[in-house]
C-alpha cells in the first residue's frame, strides 16, 4: 500500500519545476522552519539537558527507520491534496515536496548523531561516578 501512495505521488510532481533552482532553493529555505517546528518538542522532554534533540530528531520523519522499511511522511499527503485540490500552484508543490524530502533525508543522521552524543554524556557521567566511588 506505501509503495502504492508513493508512486503516484510521484506521477503528481511537476519534474519540469521540480528540478529548478528556484524550487530547489525555496525547498531548501522552508525545511529550516519545517525542521524547528518538530525540533521544539524536544523542550518538553523530561530532561531537556539529555532528551532535547534526540526527541526533536525523532519527531522529524525518519526514512530509513526500521531498517529501510517504507514508512510515509504526512507532509507529502497534504501537499498532494493541497495541489489536487488547486490550493497551491506547481512550484509551490515542488518547494513542499522539496522541504519534505531534505527533512526526512537529513533526520536519520542528525538523530543518530544526537542519541551518540547522549550515550557518550551518559557514559562520561558513569565513569566520573565510577572514579570518585573508588
Amino acid at each position: 500500500m506505501a509503495r502504492l501512495f508513493f508512486g503516484s505521488l510521484g506521477f503528481s510532481i511537476p519534474v519540469s519545476i521540480m528540478f529548478t533552482w528556484n524550487s530547489f532553493l525555496y525547498g531548501l529555505l522552508y525545511t529550516i522552519p519545517a525542521v524547528m517546528g518538530k525540533l521544539i518538542v524536544g523542550v518538553f522532554a523530561k530532561d531537556r539537558k539529555l532528551d532535547f534533540w534526540v526527541i526533536g530528531w525523532a519527531m522529524v520523519g525518519n526514512f530509513f527507520k526500521y531498517f529501510f522499511k517504507v514508512r510515509g511522511e504526512l507532509g507529502f499527503f497534504m501537499a498532494r491534496i493541497g495541489f489536487e485540490e488547486k490550493l497551491m500552484s506547481k512550484l509551490t508543490f515542488s518547494i513542499c515536496v522539496w522541504a519534505v524530502l531534505l527533512a526526512t533525508f537529513m533526520s536519520p543522521f542528525l538523530f543518530k548523531y544526537a542519541l551518540n552524543k547522549k550515550h557518550e554524556y551518559l557514559d562520561s557521567i558513569k565513569k566520573n561516578d565510577d572514579d570518585h566511588s573508588n
